[in-house]
């Protein structure tokens, strides 16, 4: 398994710009030490700067924004472009999070998000997920209508390049131990790698990559990793937190190595 990533969302964290730089340079001493991971720092926009110099230039460390504009300039006020992001030297962007979903984001814009993210050169990391469970599974579809929107108008040769972070919305903000298990989180791996199929080929949807997001700690990140087929995991507030966030890593690098013996 290659490509494993561990991104951090702070989401509106830290609130002071010196807590930013000292949380970027407090991971990078731990992350360094799991070079199979690669660790994706998405900060609040204001701090992408600062966090971006102390992370500086090594190999298994990342920065990435939280949101990105579909336009690379003009009339957008507080919208953060590409171009931006790209001069400030951030190659990944979380889109269409729950959160701004939640606040109205439609699939149209999402769409055109990921196609303008593909465009400069930015890894979109295309949030999916079902905002509750039923016993029928129409959720599903729910799922099935998010991943077939996101890649509309996309070239089949670019769908590699996207990364779905699978985070159902009634997973975030639990404990660990009530979080999914990794059962069903393998269950959901193979069901959005069906469906990116039935969109494209066999070959590429086993060649795209999925993560989890929901209630990840250093506590389950290890048996999520193991059991779930995942590439690795969108993290909330484990993030912010160095001490936690090093769990993560070395629980999914120890799983790593388990899975690397069975092959």
């Amino acid at each position: 398994m290659t490509n494993i990533l561990a991104v951090g969302n702070w989401k509106m964290n830290p609130v002071k710009k010196k807590d930013a730089e000292n949380l970027a340079k407090d991971i990078k001493k731990v992350a360094q030490k799991y070079k199979k991971v690669t660790a994706v720092l998405c900060p609040p926009a204001p701090y992408a700067d600062v966090v971006g110099g102390a992370l500086g230039r090594v190999k298994n460390l990342a920065l990435g924004a939280q949101d990105m504009s579909w336009q690379e300039k003009g009339s957008r006020t507080g919208h953060v472009s590409p171009l931006m992001l790209k001069d400030l030297g951030a190659t990944y962007a979380i889109i269409g999070h729950s959160e701004l979903r939640e606040l109205g984001e439609t699939d149209e814009v999402i769409n055109k998000k990921i196609r303008t993210a593909l465009l400069y050169g930015i890894t979109p990391i295309v949030c999916i997920g079902e905002r509750e469970r039923d016993e029928n599974g129409f959720y599903l579809g729910v799922i099935h209508k998010q991943i077939e929107s996101a890649l509309q108008g996309v070239l089949k040769k670019d769908f590699s390049s996207i990364i779905f972070a699978y985070e159902p919305i009634w997973a975030i903000g639990k404990s660990a131990r009530d979080a999914m298990t990794p059962h069903d989180l393998y269950e959901m791996s193979l069901y959005i790698k069906k469906t990116i199929a039935g969109l494209s080929s066999k070959t590429i949807a086993m060649n795209m990559r999925v993560l989890y997001g929901g209630s990840v700690e250093g506590e389950n990140a290890g048996a999520l990793f193991e059991g779930g087929d995942v590439n690795g995991f969108l993290i909330g507030h484990a993030s912010i937190v160095p001490s936690e966030f090093e769990s993560v890593l070395e629980n999914m690098t120890a799983a790593l190595k388990r899975l690397e013996k069975k092959e």
